[in-house]
């Protein structure tokens, strides 16, 4: 593949330090280089450190089965991270198979909770939160599973809160029950 940087041709693509960075090929002017940030190595070759930037896009086009990668002042790649390769049907339904179990499970602690197994809601909710997350983490671009996460996240702030108001409220009776206890006449 044929890398060329800015006035800088004919560079090649390498390591350094496993850092991806280019190389300047012999006789380019030192002033150009840099210009363009190359460091000078002790054996006198010249590299540049790619940016995260330069590097997807010099990746991308590398994908897209091109030969010959252009920077160049005129197509700034400023901002520039791949894109998401694209599902395929079938991982997208599974994903949104995973999704529905998850919010199955996370209903049926509910139900749970209301019938009265309460010692089966939590591990229900457990579940369907580590589901979402198994789909989060294998399937990232799935909107299913992005909405559940949201979801989940705000039920979450939602039992939270929940929990400090009945602890609040409780410790609130407490004190109204100990200080009747202490004016009741002995």
């Amino acid at each position: 593949m044929r890398i060329h940087f800015y006035e800088v041709k004919d560079c090649t693509y390498d390591m350094v330090q496993g850092i991806p960075a280019i190389f300047a090929p012999d006789g380019v002017d030192e002033e150009v280089l840099q210009r363009h940030f190359f460091i000078k190595t002790a054996e006198g070759k010249w590299f540049h450190y790619l940016t995260r930037e330069e590097y997807y896009y010099l990746i991308s086009m590398s994908y897209s089965g091109n030969d010959e990668v252009v920077f160049s002042f005129d197509k700034p790649i400023t901002n520039y991270y791949p894109p998401y390769q694209p599902l395929d049907s079938e991982s997208e339904n599974k994903a949104n198979t995973m999704c529905g179990i998850s919010l199955g499970l996370m209903g049926m602690g509910f139900i749970l909770a209301i019938i009265g197994g309460a010692i089966l809601t939590f591990p229900c909710w457990i579940a369907a939160i580590i589901l979402m997350i198994i789909v989060r983490v294998n399937y990232p671009q799935n909107t299913f599973g992005k909405v559940l996460m949201i979801i989940y996240i705000i039920f979450g702030i939602l039992l939270m809160i929940g929990f400090i108001m009945v602890a609040i409220t409780c410790n609130i009776i407490a004190k109204d029950f100990l200080s009747c206890c202490e004016n009741m006449p002995k």
